[in-house]
This record gives structure tokens, C-alpha cells and sequence, in this order.
């Protein structure tokens, strides 16, 4: 859930009679109220008014408690990194409030411009204007009936500005490529803190390529790939768009008693360089990303170029599936062949090649030979490819729920989802007895012993598993387990079918 979405569940009850309390602000021409409460008239900033206000068509807050209550014409905007250096708020507490006004002032609701006030104070004022003491309390308990609510609203974004305000932290990093290979383009994001920044977009350019959009995943990194056409370096530039601005953007008061304002609503543009090694090789060696996948999975890896020069043909082949481990590479037609020219040596990823059916699969790479290399191959370990089976149950047709003491029932067993023929074992299990039908459970402590089915299976099928007889009356059911194997993973089916033994 955003941090949006948190706030709005905190006062679902309240917004209505926030959004009310407009009405009855008290007048203000150049700076009239926006969203928020009346709160008791003063002689200073802080008095008369609780929330955002107008400036133009801009949202604005007031950052100077302690001045006059006056109106003011202003001074062009500017954008502040550190509010008072040494004389008051931190350039931290400045990141913080503009965090907030930046993230959550341009919402025409009431009760979240009163917070955006309260956490404002709190951070550039402090003192008796903190939420907990005397000024700050006072001010949002005078908002009314609601001010339960404007405090959680403060609380939470002072919370989540300590955690995701800026200055941004950015690091773009890119790997060493050969020409025609990919180079892999990473930005890791983070707020001041250290914080991830996840779900952000990010714009990836490299020259000559189109560019590549993405967004950051829940480490704050975003990832993009750019094939290297040519020897001359060149750099990956990132552009992460529409954060929260770490700069507060201040507009002073003409009349030098005014307090100055925040515009709210302003967001701010970070970017990263990073310049793309290309290089040359002659040894070849290939790793493989994982060493067990499931059917779906990408072939992933990289392989390895050192010791050569000059321009060579580098021949990617996937092999496979294989039955066994053993199976080198060369054996069959490859699944995947593919080449590319390359003028230096390094690591670089193998192509994106999806396992389609179960088995072992290898990667070979080929480093071909030139008037000042010799030509070099590897051969990557197998990577074993499995296929996820499935197993289900039914009641035999024509079979009743109810059977006699004594009397066999059984269950029959479908298996699916192989792609191969490789044996397994499957066992019914049968549970009971239990007093009712909604009571049954297929615990440990409920399976009848002896009376387990077994059968041999290779391939996908409906199964009848053998019959089952009981000298006690009551409710019986079943559960079914699919062995695992080598390439095709067993499977557990629900707890049913369900029989009663009586009399």
C-alpha cells in the first residue's frame, strides 16, 4: 500500500468534514486558504489558518511561524537546499519538508494540508512547534473533531520522509562488453537514508541504441541491456523522472515581517553516467546462472574472452534437452546458435534462450580464430531443466459415498504435466474415521496404517488406485502424493473424496 493510500484509510471517516472547514477560513488576498481548518486568529503566521494555501495556481505553505499574519506580494521562486544553514533548519529538516510538500501538498484535502503544515513546522521551526509540544499540539487540536487524525497524518509523513526523502542517491554501473555483445546497464536508487527506492521509471539512453524504459524493483535497481556496435567508447546515460523534490522551492515575502512559502507539488529530475568498457579475449570459459530450473526458465549465464585481439567470431550453441548429466556438448542439433563479432575480451551475458521442456541442457561457446588468435572453446556444466506434474483425485464413476464395514472403496488418481516418460511412484493415503464429513482431515494422526495404495506411473494418466476396506464406521478421505524424479517434480493433491463407512 502507498504511503497515500495509508493516509487516506486513517481518515476515511474524516475527509468530508475536513474539505468543510474551507468555508469558514479567514481572507487572505494574496495568499487565500486552499485546504484545511480555521484555527484560532493571531498576530502571527501560524495563527488564523491550518493548511494550504493559493499563491497564483500554485499550492503553498507558510515556513515562518513566528512572522506576521500579513499579506504580501513575493519574490521569484528559488530552490533551497539548505533553509536557514546555521542559524535554524538543517539541510536535512530542509530535504524532509520539502519531501512532504513535494509529495503530499498538492492534495486539495484538508486534513492531509493540516498534516503537511504540522510536519513542516515540525521540521523547520522545532522547539514548542513539534507535534508533541506545546505550540504544534495546540495549533492541531484546534482543527476539531478531526485533529486525531491530522496528527497520524503528520506522524506518518515525518515517518516516510525520514526513510525516502533526498538527496537522491544514484550509482549507474555498466559491464565490460566486446562489439557485438551486450553491455548490462544497472542503476541502483536510494534516498538519503539508504532507502530503496522502488516502482521509479527510469529512461536508459546508450548513442546509437533506441532507448530503454523500465522501473526499479524493490532494491531500488532498474536493469537495461545495449548491444556495443563499435570499439569507440561511449557512455550509458539514466534519467529517473518525477521524485519528490529534496530542494524546498521558496518564494520570500516582499514585506520583510511575511513569512516566506513552500510551493508544494514540484517534483525533481535525477541522472547517472557511466562509460561502457569495451574490450577484447582468446581463453573461453562459460558459468551458468543457476544449476536447477524449472520448464519456462531462461538459460542464463555468461561466458568469458581473455588473451585475444583483433577482430573474431564468437558462436554461441545451446545443446539439449539430454536425458542425463553426462551428455557433452556437440551431441544433437543445438536448441539455440547464435554469432557474433567481437574486437576484445571480457564477460559478457549469454543470450536469453527459455527452456521449453524438461532435461539437461549445455552451453558452448566458441572464440574463433584470426591472423593473432588461435581459436578456444568451452563447454558449460549441464544445467538440469525440470517440469513441474500435478496430481488430483476423484471418486470412481458409479462409485457411492457410502459403502459397509468391511466393504473395498477406492479413488482414482489423475497425473498430468509430463513432458517425458520417467517412472514414479503414486500413494493414496486414506484417513478417518471421522464424525463428519466437514470434520476430515488428512493429518498424520487420522491415516489409517496399512492401508496406503501404491502404484507405478511413467507418464500422464487417470490411475484407479486399489480398494481399501475399514471395520470402523464413520468418514474417510483421501490424499494422493506424486513422487518427485529426476526432471519431472511429484506433486501432493488436495485432501477429498470422501467416503461413509456404516453398519
Amino acid at each position: 500500500m502507498t504511503v497515500r493510500s495509508r493516509l487516506a484509510v486513517i481518515a476515511t471517516t474524516a475527509v468530508v468534514a475536513g474539505a468543510l472547514s474551507v468555508a469558514s477560513a479567514p481572507a487572505d488576498a494574496a495568499t487565500p486558504p486552499w485546504a484545511g481548518y480555521r484555527i484560532k486568529a493571531g498576530a502571527s503566521a501560524d495563527a488564523g489558518w491550518m493548511g494550504g494555501r493559493k499563491l497564483g495556481s500554485a499550492r503553498v505553505y507558510r515556513i515562518d511561524p513566528v512572522k506576521r499574519n500579513v499579506s504580501t506580494g513575493y519574490k521569484p521562486a528559488r530552490r533551497v537546499p539548505n533553509l536557514d544553514g546555521k542559524r535554524g533548519a538543517s539541510a536535512r529538516a530542509t530535504a524532509r519538508a520539502a519531501y512532504i510538500v513535494s509529495n503530499y501538498g498538492g492534495r486539495r484535502d484538508a486534513i492531509q494540508a493540516a498534516g503537511v503544515d504540522a510536519a513542516v513546522y515540525h521540521l523547520l521551526k522545532g522547539g514548542s512547534w513539534k507535534i508533541g509540544k506545546s505550540r504544534g499540539s495546540q495549533r492541531i487540536n484546534q482543527t476539531g473533531r478531526n485533529r486525531k487524525y491530522v496528527r497520524s497524518y503528520a506522524q506518518t509523513m515525518l515517518k516516510d520522509s525520514a526513510q525516502f526523502a533526498g538527496p537522491y542517491r544514484k550509482e549507474l554501473t555498466t559491464t565490460t562488453a566486446a562489439v557485438g555483445s551486450a553491455t548490462k546497464a544497472q542503476l541502483k536508487v536510494r534516498s538519503a537514508s539508504g532507502k530503496a527506492l522502488s516502482g521509479k521509471r527510469v529512461r536508459f539512453t546508450y548513442p546509437g541504441a533506441d532507448p530503454v524504459v523500465t522501473y526499479t524493483d524493490a532494491s531500488g535497481s532498474a536493469v537495461a541491456y545495449f548491444t556495443v556496435a563499435s570499439s569507440t567508447p561511449a557512455s550509458v546515460t539514466s534519467t529517473v523522472a518525477g521524485l519528490p523534490e529534496w530542494r524546498l522551492i521558496v518564494r520570500p515575502a516582499k514585506n520583510r515581517k511575511a513569512s516566506r512559502v513552500a510551493i508544494a507539488d514540484r517534483v525533481a529530475t535525477v541522472s547517472a553516467t557511466s562509460r561502457v568498457a569495451v574490450v577484447g579475449s582468446q581463453t573461453v570459459s562459460v558459468s551458468n546462472t543457476a544449476s536447477t530450473l524449472k520448464v519456462g526458465s531462461l538459460l542464463s549465464g555468461q561466458y568469458t574472452v581473455a588473451g585475444g585481439s583483433g577482430t573474431r567470431t564468437i558462436t554461441r550453441n545451446a545443446y539439449g534437452p539430454f536425458s542425463t548429466a553426462s551428455t557433452s556438448c556437440g551431441t544433437g542439433t543445438p536448441v539455440h546458435t547464435s554469432a557474433v563479432s567481437e574486437t576484445s575480451n571480457g564477460t559478457r551475458p549469454l543470450p536469453a534462450v527459455k527452456a521449453t521442456t524438461s532435461g539437461y541442457y549445455r552451453w558452448a561457446v566458441e572464440a574463433g580464430s584470426n591472423e593473432t588468435s588461435t581459436a578456444a572453446t568451452a563447454c558449460g556444466t549441464a544445467v538440469r531443466v525440470q517440469k513441474q506434474a500435478w496430481v488430483s483425485q476423484s471418486r470412481p464413476s458409479g462409485k457411492s459415498v457410502q459403502v459397509r464395514k468391511g466393504a473395498g472403496f477406492d479413488v482414482d488418481v489423475k497425473v498430468s504435466g509430463f513432458d517425458r516418460s520417467e517412472p514414479h511412484n503414486v500413494v493414496s493415503r486414506l484417513y478417518g474415521p471421522f464424525a463428519s464429513k466437514d470434520g476430515a482431515r488428512c493429518v498424520e494422526s487420522k491415516r489409517v496404517a496399512g492401508k496406503n495404495q501404491l502404484r507405478n506411473v511413467s507418464s500422464n494418466g487417470t490411475y484407479n488406485m486399489s480398494n481399501a476396506a475399514v471395520q470402523r464406521s464413520g468418514w474417510y478421505v483421501w490424499q494422493t502424493t506424486l513422487s518427485n524424479g529426476d526432471l519431472v517434480l511429484g506433486d501432493v493433491s488436495g485432501c477429498g473424496v470422501p467416503y461413509q463407512v456404516v453398519d
